[in-house]
């Protein structure tokens, strides 16, 4: 997209150039059969189960192992509402 536009990186494409590039990678994502979540509910509820079964992981369970951290009692997901701080002057973000 970088060289079809003639642009020197990501940051210059304009937002048609945006919009065709995350067309491109939505049909990378439905292609892989991994699917496409619309609904916001479900995306949250998918991210924490990814959370906890990166826990079980193998790479986790090694990870645990060389830093003797076998007796953790697990994970845990925190859900943040964010905080935008882009509405005006006055309005701050931390």
């Amino acid at each position: 997209m970088i060289a079809e536009e003639g642009v020197a990186s990501e940051r210059d494409l304009d937002c048609e150039s945006l919009e065709r590039l995350a067309s491109v990678y939505e049909s990378f994502i439905q292609d892989a059969g991994d699917g496409f979540e619309d609904d916001a509910m479900r995306q949250l509820v998918a991210a924490a189960h990814a959370v906890y079964r990166s826990w079980t992981s193998d790479r986790a369970r090694t990870y645990r192992a060389m830093e003797k951290l076998d007796d953790l009692p697990g994970t845990a997901v925190t859900v943040q509402a964010m905080v935008y701080g882009n509405r005006g002057l006055s309005s701050r973000v931390g």
